[in-house]
C-alpha cells in the first residue's frame, strides 16, 4: 500500500468523474474539515474497459492509496450505467452532477482563484501526485466545447463542485 500523504481520514472523501466515449476520468477529492479548501488528491484515467472493470480498477487504486470509506461522489449525469457501476463497487451512491455546465465551470474558476489569492491555503489545490497535465488543462480551460480539447480532468471537478455545493 502507498498511502497518500495529503489524505486525511477524518475528512470526507469524494469521487469526481467524467466519462468519455472510450475512457473514464476518476478523481479523488477531499474538502478540508471546515470546507474552505478542496484538494484533488489523485486522478486516474481508465480506457477501453467495461464500466464494471473500470470501477473495480478504481477500487483497487482507492485501496492501494490507503483511502478509507468513500463519502459519495458526482459524475457525468448522462452516463447512468457508469455511475451505477461505481456506486455498486464502492458501496456508496455516486450521483449525476446536477445543475448547468456554466455553474460548475464558474465554481471551479472561483475555487481556483481563491487558491491563487491565498497561495493554496483555501480554494482548490492539487496534490503533487496529480498529473501535471491536470493543472495545465485547468489553466487553458475557458469554456466547455465537446470534442475540441482535452477536458475530462476539468469536467470531473466541475461535477464535484456542482454536486457538493448543491448548485
Amino acid at each position: 500500500m502507498t498511502e497518500d500523504p495529503q489524505y486525511n481520514p477524518a475528512w470526507p472523501l469524494y469521487m469526481a468523474m467524467d466519462f468519455g466515449w472510450w475512457n473514464n476520468f476518476i478523481g479523488w477529492v477531499q474538502p478540508s474539515g471546515n470546507g474552505d479548501r478542496v484538494i484533488m488528491l489523485y486522478v486516474d484515467d481508465q480506457e477501453m474497459r467495461t464500466n464494471e472493470e473500470n470501477a473495480k480498477l478504481a477500487l483497487a487504486t482507492h485501496q492501494a492509496r490507503g483511502y478509507g470509506q468513500l463519502t459519495g461522489g458526482w459524475g457525468y449525469s448522462s452516463k447512468p450505467t457508469d455511475l451505477r457501476a461505481y456506486s455498486q463497487v464502492f458501496g456508496v451512491e455516486i450521483l449525476g452532477g446536477p445543475g448547468r455546465v456554466e455553474n460548475g465551470q464558474e465554481l471551479v474558476k472561483q475555487w481556483l482563484k481563491a487558491a491563487l489569492l491565498t497561495k493554496g491555503t483555501s480554494g482548490l489545490s492539487f496534490s503533487r501526485q496529480c498529473p501535471k497535465r491536470l493543472f495545465q488543462e485547468m489553466q487553458g480551460y475557458r469554456e466547455h466545447v465537446p470534442g475540441t480539447i482535452s477536458h475530462h480532468s476539468l469536467d470531473a471537478p466541475r461535477y464535484f463542485f456542482i454536486g457538493w455545493a448543491g448548485a
